[in-house]
């Protein structure tokens, strides 16, 4: 799982770098959310792996 994060932010990253001169909003929004989809699956992982009881 931590490796597919890494993937998905070295994609996200040279999105961002391939024109960083012409970053705009939702310029790289399709690897953004795949990035995000990969954090929340961790996170959401490590959250219900946890004993305590909120």
């Amino acid at each position: 799982m931590r490796y597919q994060t890494t993937i998905q932010a070295s994609v996200y990253g040279k999105c961002i770098v391939a024109d960083y001169n012409s970053v705009h909003k939702d310029k790289c929004a399709a690897e953004f959310m795949k990035l995000k989809n990969c954090y929340l699956v961790r996170t959401s992982i490590a959250y219900s792996a946890c004993s305590c009881n909120h």
